[in-house]
């Protein structure tokens, strides 16, 4: 599936991304650019209470790191990151 804008966007992450180093559970590494924020989110909601946590959120071209699932860990910035979610976001250009 091609997406609009899609040759875009890896000039678009050299520009305002990260190099971003991802390691797969079977330990195989894979370099993309990507962009990288911090957001508060909300881990478990119910009717009584709301557990938020802080994330990184890593956001790369989908398809540019194999592999990329739950178990799996980033490294940005000499800081290890374990990944707990995997999901394509908008249109599916992109992942986080």
């Amino acid at each position: 599936m091609t997406f609009l804008g899609e040759a875009d966007i890896p000039t678009m992450l050299k520009e305002v991304g990260l190099e971003v180093l991802f390691r797969d559970s079977t330990g195989a590494s894979f370099k993309a650019h990507a962009t990288v924020d911090d957001s508060d989110e909300d881990l478990v909601t119910s009717e009584a209470t709301t557990l938020a946590v802080h994330v990184k959120l890593v956001t790369f071209q989908t398809g540019t790191l194999p592999g990329a699932a739950t178990g799996g860990t980033f490294t940005i910035d000499g800081a290890d990151y374990r990944v707990v979610q995997v999901r394509q976001w908008g249109d599916g250009a992109l992942t986080r």
